[in-house]
Parts: C-alpha cells; sequence; structure tokens
C-alpha cells in the first residue's frame, strides 16, 4: 500500500491542477467570446459590403441605356470634333491674323478687332468660321 503522505500530496497536486485548469478554462471562455464577436463584426462588414455593391450593381443597371444611347454618343463626339476644329482655327486665325504681322495702321486696328474677337469665342466654331470669312475679306489673308 502506498504511503498516505504520499496520497494527500498527490490529491493536493491534483485540486491544485484543477484549480489551475479552472483558471485557464474561464480565461479561454473570455477569448472564445472575443472571437466570436470578432467574427460577428467581419461577417456584419461584409454584409454591408455585399448590399452596397448590389446597390451599386442596380444603379449601374439603371444608366446602363445612356451608354448605349446613338443619339448620345452622336451629339457627344459632334461635340468632341467640333471643340477640335475650334481649336484648330483658333490657332491658325491666332497665327495669320496677330496684330503685329500687319504694318499698316489701318489692317492693325482690323486685326486687333479681329484678334479681339478670336480670343472671346475661342470655342465657338460657327463664330470662328465667321471671323475666318471676316479676315479673309478685311485683310487680305489666307487661311
Amino acid at each position: 500500500m502506498k504511503n498516505p503522505t504520499y496520497l494527500l500530496l498527490l490529491s493536493t497536486q491534483v485540486s491544485d491542477f484543477k484549480a489551475e485548469l479552472a483558471n485557464v478554462a474561464s480565461a479561454i471562455n473570455w477569448w472564445y467570446v472575443a472571437v466570436i464577436i470578432e467574427g460577428l463584426v467581419i461577417l456584419a462588414i461584409i454584409a454591408i459590403l455585399f448590399k452596397a455593391h448590389r446597390n451599386y450593381q442596380s444603379d449601374k443597371n439603371k444608366y446602363e441605356h445612356l451608354k448605349n444611347n446613338d443619339i448620345l454618343n452622336k451629339e457627344s463626339d459632334a461635340f468632341a470634333r467640333s471643340t477640335q476644329e475650334a481649336k484648330k482655327l483658333h490657332k491658325a486665325l491666332c497665327h495669320k491674323c496677330h496684330p503685329d504681322l500687319f504694318e499698316d495702321e489701318h489692317q492693325k486696328k482690323i486685326a486687333h478687332r479681329l484678334f479681339q474677337e478670336m480670343s472671346i469665342s475661342r470655342n465657338n466654331l460657327a463664330k470662328l468660321k465667321k471671323l475666318k470669312a471676316k479676315a479673309e475679306e478685311e485683310l487680305g489673308v489666307k487661311i
């Protein structure tokens, strides 16, 4: 038979081990709670992101028909072409009709007036075409 002091010592060690195990178990439970809360927060964020993506897709589909609208595309293409043509024509007019290019005072005044009008209507293609015709007529330059 075993020594009773040994059994007493063994029982105290076992009870100490059980107490430590209970402390560890209670500490682990709090960690489990923290992990579960973090997981729920992550799931909530994912749900919010999915909802935002779904709303984005529905908004995108609302305006998808505008993308394929031929009238809108033709108008925007025409506007872009007219803007590019206006820039080219404005640059050409500025080079040919600058007041410093003329020696005669009368032509300088006309060129100065035309140059000011060109600066005001630099993006207006129709107005620039009229000014081109006026410059060719009054100043005698070819553009």
